[in-house]
């Protein structure tokens, strides 16, 4: 079965289509928009349905950007959001910091309750644990569809990416966002497609993660595609990504952190 944080990240991505399909929603889920001043709780597919078709139909243009989607236990899941947008009949732009939180049974969100404050979502949701999996997720996403800022939210102002092992043209460690950004620019001048994939992941104690990966690549005038798998030992420290390694294989990085198979 799904976990949850890849059931709500699911979700959410349909949000961020306009899709407001809800297969992965209880037939008796409570939907909880008392944030707003006019909200209220509605229960049950038809409800939920039609506050989706109203907020869909409020804008104009419309933009889901999510921050992080955490585990909270007890079946729970916190994602920070942020909403940008312009009204139908607007000619303002607004952009809000939102969070959501899901309560989830067998694979189905069973209440759900937004917030305008992201502080508040946290404090209900009581303590919750960093999902290193999902950021380095997030950051390998953001990447694949070209999405600098989110790549870039990701990381810590102080990270270290180190690419020296690389047997490809880009070698080197680069530091900082301003060198993160350097090294995506000569990557997005040299490739017209590179995706990378999270295939495995080996977590290393509780900041640190291995992920074995597979890059699908097209060069940009040429049209060749390539694949090439690697490994890459991802370091995290207060939801930030602070170091990344290259290796070209799963026994050189495991090794790196003391393990074997």
């Amino acid at each position: 079965m799904r976990d949850n944080v890849e059931i709500v990240r699911e979700i959410l991505e349909r949000w961020r289509q306009n899709d407001a399909s809800l297969q992965s929603f209880a037939e008796d889920v409570e939907w909880d928009y008392t944030v707003f001043p006019d909200g209220r709780v509605v229960r049950g597919h038809e409800g939920m349905a039609r506050f989706l078709r109203r907020w869909i139909g409020t804008w104009e243009e419309y933009e889901l950007l999510v921050d992080d989607v955490i585990p909270a236990g007890e079946g729970r899941v916190v994602a920070l959001t942020r909403e940008r947008g312009r009204g139908k009949g607007s000619d303002a732009h607004v952009e809000l910091e939102a969070g959501f939180l899901f309560t989830l049974r067998d694979g189905k969100v069973v209440r759900f309750k937004g917030f305008l404050d992201r502080a508040a979502v946290l404090e209900a949701a009581g303590p919750t644990k960093p999902d290193n999996v999902a950021l380095v997720r997030r950051f390998e996403e953001s990447w694949a569809r070209r999405d600098l800022e989110a790549v870039l939210d990701c990381v810590h102002d102080e990270l270290e990416f180190d690419w020296s092992d690389s047997m490809g043209p880009f070698v080197g460690t680069y530091r900082g966002r301003d060198g993160l950004t350097r090294f995506w620019t000569e990557m997005q001048e040299a490739w017209e497609r590179f995706s990378p994939e999270m295939v495995e992941v080996f977590e290393c104690g509780p900041d640190r993660l291995i992920t074995l990966d597979v890059v699908r690549a097209r060069g940009k005038g040429s049209g060749i595609d390539m694949e090439a798998r690697g490994a890459m030992l991802w370091t995290v420290q207060n939801g930030k990504i602070v170091r990344v390694k290259m290796f070209q294989t799963k026994e050189d990085a495991l090794q790196a952190v003391g393990l074997s198979e």
